[in-house]
């Protein structure tokens, strides 16, 4: 069974896209035939905690009561990243 993922170009979202190499980290290049902008795909990103809607989701799960361990494994994110969110959240004056 094989997997098939549409990417789009993130600048033009056009759907038009080829391969154009790999980053020195072994990421797939990726190149927009239309307006010829070259990027690397959402889902190549290594570290999931790099994504912007990855702290929203961290914060709502630490108000419904989820545990720093669960979020990690979940989220596939480290200690450190859950942490750095909560810390803003707690309040100074206990």
């Amino acid at each position: 069974m094989k997997t098939q993922i549409t990417i789009s170009c993130p600048s033009c979202l056009g759907l038009s896209i080829k391969k154009n190499g790999r980053k020195i980290y072994g990421k797939q290049n990726y190149q927009c035939k239309d307006c010829h902008r070259q990027f690397i795909d959402k889902m190549n990103l290594t570290y999931q905690g790099c994504q912007r809607h990855i702290d929203a989701k961290i914060r709502l799960m630490l108000v419904r009561g989820c545990s720093i361990a669960d979020i990690m494994v979940i989220e596939k994110v480290s200690k450190y990243k859950v942490l750095n969110i909560l810390r803003p959240l707690q309040n100074p004056y206990k």
